[in-house]
């Protein structure tokens, strides 16, 4: 298992100790479907998608490294309102919110439209 996984990171941030499988195939298809709406939004030349904890951040994102951690936390929410939404509404609201905000910023770094 490597250090920078993606199905790794996104376990631990759902409190998913590292060794259970149980959850995998789902958080592999909720992970892959916030990817395609990365690239939707244009990140990457082409779709991203993993199969299992092998595939790390840094290679499936490589052309674009400063937004590494805008995708991470992006990624975890997009998962969690799936996988494990939140009762309150008030929370799901912030939520997506905040995940609003991300495909926002991500699509105009994306862009190039924060250059200094």
């Amino acid at each position: 298992m490597k250090e920078d996984s993606i199905l790794i990171t996104i376990k631990g941030m759902l409190g998913i100790d590292k060794e259970c499988d149980v959850y995998d195939r789902d958080l592999i298809i909720f992970i892959n479907g916030a990817f395609s709406t990365l690239y939707q939004i244009g990140v990457g030349k082409s779709p991203m998608t993993i199969d299992d904890e092998y595939q790390e951040w840094s290679s499936v994102f490589s052309d674009n490294s400063e937004l590494i951690d805008l995708i991470k936390n992006y990624t975890f929410l997009k998962v969690r309102t799936i996988f494990d939404p939140p009762a309150s509404s008030f929370v799901l609201d912030a939520i997506n919110k905040q995940i609003n905000e991300y495909e926002w910023r991500i699509h105009v770094q994306a862009e190039g439209g924060f250059e200094k």
